[in-house]
């Protein structure tokens, strides 16, 4: 009897190592398949994010170049100089009526119109409301005003024959109201400008 348990045992914990081994080796193998597709569906919803920002930007992001071919350097900085001053001029108000003046001369210069995406964007409508005489609006009664804090921009094209460049840019500013306190955020904006620093088609975006 202990002779043939001799014998059979040998055998059977050889087939108990194996068995363990083979379900070992699936584990893993089924660990690292699920870990794997998890990755992988991890890349997938990151990716499909990416593509709704893009797309809800509706923006030329894709197209932004730190550097062009032919950039003059020198040109740009005038460029940036028209562009910043632009931003600081949008965003110097303290009033609703200060606001809605700039607001007005911004639309006679650059030929914006109401529901354009620049207006939409970087100086919409601020309804005001006259009661006894007085106004009652967000900026009047909240507070509420933006601080421009920095713009920064790429060249995203030049057209040779009309010295034309075409720009992409980041504008960031700090709203503030006595409500909600303060916040940073940014603004993007396409342009174009000329040798002779004319701003044209000009494009406001909010980035989400």
């Amino acid at each position: 009897m202990n002779d043939k348990l001799k014998r059979v045992l040998p055998s059977g914990i050889s087939f108990v190592v194996i068995m363990l081994s083979i379900l070992i080796t699936s584990s893993i193998q089924l660990y690292q398949s699920n870990h794997l597709s998890e990755q992988q569906n991890q890349i997938v919803d990151l990716k499909n994010r990416i593509d709704k920002i893009s797309v809800e930007n509706n923006t030329v992001v894709s197209k932004v170049k730190s550097q062009a071919t032919g950039v003059d350097a020198e040109r740009v900085k005038k460029d940036d100089e028209v562009v910043k001053n632009l931003m600081k001029k949008v965003f110097t108000w303290k009033t609703h009526k200060e606001y809605m003046d700039i607001r007005n001369e911004l639309m006679k210069s650059y030929s914006l119109s109401e529901d354009s995406e620049f207006m939409k964007t970087f100086m919409p409508n601020v309804e005001n409301e006259v009661i006894d005489g007085e106004n009652y609006n967000q900026i009047d009664v909240n507070g509420y005003n933006i601080t421009f804090n920095d713009v920064k921009s790429y060249v995203v094209s030049i057209d040779e024959s009309s010295k034309v460049y075409e720009y992409f840019a980041i504008v960031s500013v700090t709203s503030k109201s006595n409500n909600d306190g303060s916040a940073d955020y940014n603004l993007a904006l396409s342009y174009k400008m000329t040798d002779s620093q004319q701003i044209m088609n000009l494009i406001g975006y909010t980035l989400k």
